[in-house]
């Protein structure tokens, strides 16, 4: 558990970012409204982070700061710094600080980089620490850690790591200590340039360090993200001649990083969709009962009635759809079985004589939790603009490292001017937005959905899961 204290004199923003960071368990925060009551709390409690904003009566943010490292208190500090105050993000830096955050908006974005920020300072400043220790000591305080302890090379050679090794990489201790594979090799190609010149970064000096986060490819062929904390070591002449530090495997916070970011982006279109459409439904509604209004007769009145329940059936239709869209990565991203996803979502659909077929068994995909709901559509689709269909089915294909997810019917298919036009919002007899959802859930993760099959012989969805988003489950 990391323990935060946020300083801030707007009551309303300590409480929002309180919301923000306690939410997923890993931090407890505590607040105060000045940098006076700051000193106090600091005096009787120990906190592993300081979170501050500059603009404070009295006291600000950077004579906080200034006055902790003289006290000798070099617990992690981030400041939230004010737009366009370039000059007070410098003395910050100057003066110790481990990040700034411009204080510009309350975004999901912002408060999971401050997340992002808190936990990158803390885990640097516990590594430092244990790196002080001996060697001895070292492999005692790393055993069972969530995480791998290392020492190698600067030429990426490993001499000593130890924790959570093959869980992490699939490589054992025994290969890296043999030299099979060097490190270089376990970086993912695109990021070993990268890696290569932080490396020769901190070996022009003794005891840099630096936090950096890259992508490896396990032994299985998995890609994961680690952050890797370093510092250089010296021995004799000075020159460094060891790198050693923490790795950990942030492979789902960075998934679930870029699925906030997206979702909020879709949340974002969503209010100007949903809003136009209901709007024109009002003015349907409106429009009918103003006719009602002018008649006297019972049968005309009962049709104009029947009118506005139709525009209001849509409008219902349409807000369900507002609610479903909503949810979407509100939930952090999960390894989901595919044919269990696949059930859900059959379930309470009008089937009739339809057969449903699936060959998907023991594969699990990582996607949003509303998986469920792209079975639903996929299959409700197929039910309402199939015309004909008698089967329905769910298999596999494995495609170079990609696991292609086939939907098919044996309905009318779709025509080739519309294979793209049936992902757009508002096209269909139906809401409209049945498969637009279906591609923003799924593009939540990386998934993409493409239809190519052939008019007149039935509907054929893809749906491309990339390496490193579907396992095999293992059979006991």
């Amino acid at each position: 558990m990391i323990r935060v204290l946020h300083v801030d004199n707007d009551p309303e923003f300590l409480d929002l970012v309180k919301f923000f960071l306690v939410r997923d368990g890993t931090m407890e925060v505590d607040t105060a409204e000045s940098a006076k009551a700051a000193i106090e709390m600091l005096r009787s409690a120990k906190y592993d982070a300081v979170v501050c904003g500059h603009d404070m009566p009295e006291v600000d943010g950077l004579e906080l700061l200034s006055l902790l490292r003289i006290q000798g208190n070099q617990v992690p500090f981030i400041l939230f710094s004010p737009r366009g105050r370039e000059d007070v993000v410098i003395r910050a830096l100057n003066n110790g600080a481990d990040f700034y955050l411009e204080k510009s908006g309350s975004s999901g974005t912002s408060f999971a980089d401050l997340a992002h920020m808190i936990q990158t300072s803390v885990g640097s400043r516990r590594a430092e620490s244990a790196l002080r220790e001996s060697e001895a000591r070292y492999r005692g305080f790393v055993k069972g850690l969530r995480g791998i302890a290392f020492q190698g090379t600067v030429d990426f050679r490993t001499i000593f790591c130890h924790g959570m090794v093959e869980e992490i990489t699939g490589y054992t201790e025994e290969e890296f200590l043999g030299g099979n594979p060097t490190w270089d090799k376990v970086i993912h190609p695109d990021d070993i340039a990268r890696v290569i010149m932080e490396g020769k970064d901190l070996a022009s000096a003794p005891n840099m360090s630096a936090s950096i986060e890259y992508r490896i490819v396990r032994k299985d062929g998995q890609i994961r993200w680690i952050e890797s904390i370093m510092q250089s070591v010296a021995e004799g002449d000075g020159q460094p001649v060891k790198i050693q530090g923490m790795m950990y495997d942030i492979t789902d916070r960075k998934r679930s990083d870029e699925a906030l970011r997206q979702a909020n982006e879709k949340l974002r279109i969503l209010g100007n969709v949903t809003r136009h459409d209901a709007l024109n439904q009002l003015a349907v509604l409106t429009g009918w009962l103003s006719i009602a209004r002018q008649t006297c007769n019972d049968r005309a009145t009962l049709d104009y009635m029947e009118r506005m329940r139709s525009a209001t059936e849509t409008m219902r239709l349409q807000l369900e759809f507002t609610a479903d869209y909503q949810d979407m990565g509100m939930q952090k991203p999960s390894w989901i079985e595919v044919n269990k996803a696949f059930d859900r979502g059959v379930a309470g659909l009008a089937l009739g004589d339809v057969t449903v077929e699936r060959e998907v068994q023991g594969i699990e995909i990582f996607a949003d939790t509303m998986l469920d709901k792209v079975f639903h559509n996929l299959v409700d689709n197929s039910i309402r603009h199939g015309d004909r269909i008698t089967t329905v089915r769910l298999s596999k294909v494995m495609d170079g490292d990609s696991l292609l997810l086939v939907y098919e019917d044996d309905g009318a298919g779709v025509v080739d001017k519309e294979k793209e036009i049936i992902f757009e919002p508002g096209h269909g007899k139906h809401t409209g937005f049945g498969l637009y959802l279906t591609r923003a859930i799924l593009g939540l993760t990386g998934i993409s959905i493409i239809e190519n099959g052939v008019a007149d012989k039935g509907a054929r969805f893809e749906l491309r899961v990339p390496a490193g988003k579907y396992r095999f489950k293992q059979r006991n």
